[in-house]
């Protein structure tokens, strides 16, 4: 036990330390270029330098901390007991073999720069400090093992692998070269930027804030966001299922998936950017696709279950039947067979869904459209289908802005390039004026049969003032029979 301070200067061949006691290394310069072996008892670093060439042992039971000065241990460092890393950086460069805990404090930073690391059962690493690794170093945290740190997990080079059996949670990490691998699920808590390397962890899950970027092609395991995600350029492959219940953004580029499940929350495919899918896509949140951005899930299903909404705003889908049980709305494409057992309503207050397939509205369906005007897509709402279309369900119809449209106006609500069959169950439209339903074999029309009482009173009295006028024009004018004669004429007599 005991202090050593000063200013001095020690060269050792090797150094134990042995006992219970508690020992402080506080101004000295120690230079060992053996071994270090820490046997019962405690040694803090509180100043001056412990440098050791050899390995570094702190046995079990024994604790070993830097609060201060600087410990450079150049060969391998095994942990047995506790190292307690409370201030300042230190380097592992040479592997080492580890049952016991290591402990990063808040401002602390721990660097894994090279050699073979292996963290077996029993072992932890945990702290609100900062975890690099870089280098060539290969660190393995076997099954039964913890990896649990607080703070910043950063990885540069190397290969980080992740055995554990149960999910590996960080708080913060940011991987922009290396190999993070492993068979364990990893999820980080706050913040997750990827900007290179690789991710071959089991499932990924991310709850905070994320930001997948760089030019190149990237893959996961599976993936599952809670916060919000922004995939920035580039490519993504999840080779599994990705499950969405936060906000994922799609951003200039292309994220692929065997199945897509977005529970809750909101997947936006941004201008130029495609979501694209070989399974099924459940959508019980919103998915919005803008204009250029695309769902593709060519040869799957498609389905919108309630409370989700299908949004175009002004993208594309591709699927090879979409099932609607909550909304589809807006103003894009759909190409591939669409079933409506919940709500269709095209436009953004007017617009156009176009679907490159058949439809059919069930008797659960809902067909929304308003009225502003009588072109179709910029003044009323339409839907355009290549195929066939079966209708039933309800039909809502709505005036906007106080239009009242003109006596015998026809809005096309729905065309068919197939034959249309069907009608709806109900059709609730305004009550003036009057709009009469045409099922013709290719189309629906909606067609204003009467005008509203004020408006009918306007027309008569625009009608009899024109008779009117009409009348006092032929008075002025005389009798217009050219049997008739004007008695205060008389033709010249020729002589």
């Amino acid at each position: 036990g005991g202090t050593l301070a000063g200013t001095g200067a020690y060269v050792l061949s090797a150094l134990s330390l042995t006992g219970t006691g508690a020992c402080v290394l506080n101004g000295p310069s120690i230079n060992n270029p053996g071994a270090f072996n820490l046997t019962g008892g405690s040694l803090e670093i509180q100043g001056g330098t412990l440098a050791v060439g050899g390995a570094t042992t702190v046995n079990a039971g024994s604790t070993l901390s830097v609060s201060g000065g600087t410990f450079a241990p150049a060969g391998a460092f095994n942990d047995n007991g506790t190292f307690n890393i409370n201030a300042g950086t230190v380097n592992l460069a040479n592997g080492g073999v580890s049952i016991g805990a290591f402990n990063v404090a808040a401002g602390a930073t721990l660097n894994f720069t090279g050699g073979v690391h292996s963290f077996n059962a029993g072992s932890s690493v945990s702290g609100a400090g900062t975890v690099n690794f870089g280098g060539t170093h290969a660190t393995t945290f076997a099954a039964g093992s913890t990896y649990t740190p607080a703070g910043v997990t950063t990885i540069t080079a190397g290969t980080l692998t992740f055995n554990q059996a149960g999910p590996v949670t960080v708080s913060d990490l940011t991987v922009s070269g290396g190999t993070l691998g492993g068979a364990a699920p990893l999820t980080v808590s706050a913040l997750f930027n990827w900007t290179g390397g690789a991710v071959n962890t089991g499932l990924l899950t991310t709850a905070g804030a994320s930001t997948i970027s760089g030019a190149g092609a990237k893959s996961l395991a599976a993936w599952t966001n809670s916060g919000t995600a922004t995939l920035m350029g580039g490519a993504l492959a999840v080779s599994g299922l990705m499950s969405n219940s936060g906000t994922l953004n799609v951003n200039n580029g292309i994220l692929s998936a065997a199945g897509v499940n977005e529970t809750a929350g909101l997947i936006a495919i941004s201008p130029g950017s495609t979501l694209t899918s070989t399974a099924a896509v459940n959508i019980g949140g919103t998915l919005q696709a803008s204009p250029g951005g695309a769902l593709d899930a060519a040869g799957q299903i498609v389905t919108v279950a309630t409370p989700g909404t299908l949004d175009l705003s002004g993208g594309t889908v591709t699927a090879a039947s979409l099932n609607i049980s909550g909304l589809l709305k807006g103003i894009g494409t759909v190409t591939g067979n669409v079933t409506n057992d919940g709500t269709v309503a095209p436009g953004a207050s007017p617009g156009i869904i176009n679907i490159i397939g058949n439809y059919t509205q069930g008797p659960t369906g809902v067909f929304n459209m308003e009225i502003a005007g009588t072109t179709p897509g910029t003044q009323y709402d339409q839907m355009i289908v290549t195929g066939n279309v079966a209708l039933g369900g309800t039909l809502n119809a709505i005036l906007l802005g106080g239009y009242v449209p003109p006596f015998n106006a026809t809005f096309n609500v729905i065309q068919a390039g197939g034959t249309l069959t069907g009608t709806f169950g109900a059709s609730n439209l305004p009550a003036v004026p009057s709009l009469t339903t045409s099922y013709l074999p290719s189309a629906f029309d909606l067609t204003v049969s009467s005008l509203p009482a004020a408006a009918a009173a306007l027309s008569s009295e625009i009608i009899v003032r024109e008779e009117q006028r009409l009348l006092a024009s032929a008075t002025e004018l005389g009798p217009t029979d050219p049997d008739e004669k004007d008695e205060k004429f008389h033709a010249p007599e020729c002589r």
